[in-house]
């Protein structure tokens, strides 16, 4: 808990095209590289195997990675709307961005699978 009596989720693990499916209010934890930073929004573009994740970055004291860094995100799904053109889509709220260059995302991908394999039985 922190110093409010709010507790906070370590984050469901799941890759960047899985977010999409998650609901409102979900705390997830994923990952991808850094391709668009946007420091008058708070906003960061993250992606992973063609799939694309936009970041909400506004919560974090400062935003010290490079383009192209990998990064592991870690917050809870907002809704998200840019302007009334575009469909509503969803967005991370991070509460943790860290770097994880040195990540085997192929092993990573590989024991998540299994891990999830795991839990559905």
């Amino acid at each position: 808990m922190n110093q409010e009596g709010l507790s906070f989720s370590h984050g469901q693990v799941l890759l960047i095209g899985d977010v999409s499916l998650s609901q409102e209010g979900q705390s997830v934890r994923t990952f991808g590289r850094l391709k668009e930073y946007h420091p008058t929004k708070n906003q960061i573009r993250i992606e992973y195997k063609n799939q694309v994740l936009l970041v909400d970055i506004g919560h974090l004291a400062t935003f010290p990675y490079k383009m192209n860094t990998l990064l592991q995100c870690i917050g809870e799904i907002e809704s998200y709307t840019s302007n009334l053109e575009d469909p509503e889509t969803k967005i991370l709220r991070a509460r943790v961005v860290r770097n994880v260059d040195g990540l085997d995302t192929a092993l990573y991908e590989k024991a998540l699978k299994i891990r999830n394999s795991f839990l559905e039985t």
